[in-house]
């Protein structure tokens, strides 16, 4: 695997790894709501610093940032738990998969990835993984900002 290959797998790796957001949270923002709702929409947006420790023989990586976007209408279509549910289902969904794929345990997957929350993106985040839910499905996708490359998967409900 060329060592292009081997950056974009791990970086599709590290979008995937966030299981749930508030997981990685510092004490004080623990009491936070990680769900507001903005223009009648359940949101969870935040912001991370990300490091990945690669297995031997993939050599060193810079510090990296990524962006959570989930949103679903607050009304009629899903409830605030579930909206939280299927956030957190579907990362964790995304990591088991690029992990498997990429032959790493889940402990070392687990192990590899260390981020921290921030207030905001210091410039340009090079990670964002989107969920959106409507009330006829959901649509995930990881934007590689450095790339360009979008991986998009729509999935209706019925």
């Amino acid at each position: 695997m060329s060592d292009t290959r081997k950056t974009a797998s791990l970086r599709l790796l590290v979008a995937v790894i966030l299981m749930v957001p508030a997981l990685t949270r510092a004490e004080s923002s623990r009491q936070d709501d990680l769900v507001t709702v903005r223009d009648s929409k359940f949101i969870v947006e935040e912001y991370s610093l990300c490091e990945f420790h690669r297995p031997s023989g993939f050599g060193p990586t810079p510090k990296f940032q990524m962006r959570t976007y989930s949103e679903a209408p607050a009304e009629d279509v899903i409830s605030r738990d579930n909206f939280v549910a299927y956030t957190a289902t579907t990362l964790t969904v995304l990591r088991l998969g690029m992990v498997s794929r990429l032959g790493l345990s889940l402990s070392q997957a687990f192990n590899a990835l260390d981020c921290n929350e921030i207030p905001a993106p210091i410039g340009t985040v090079d990670l964002e993984v989107r969920i959106t839910i409507t009330a006829d499905g959901m649509q995930v996708e990881f934007v590689d900002n450095s790339t360009g490359q979008v991986t998009r998967n729509t999935s209706p409900w019925a």
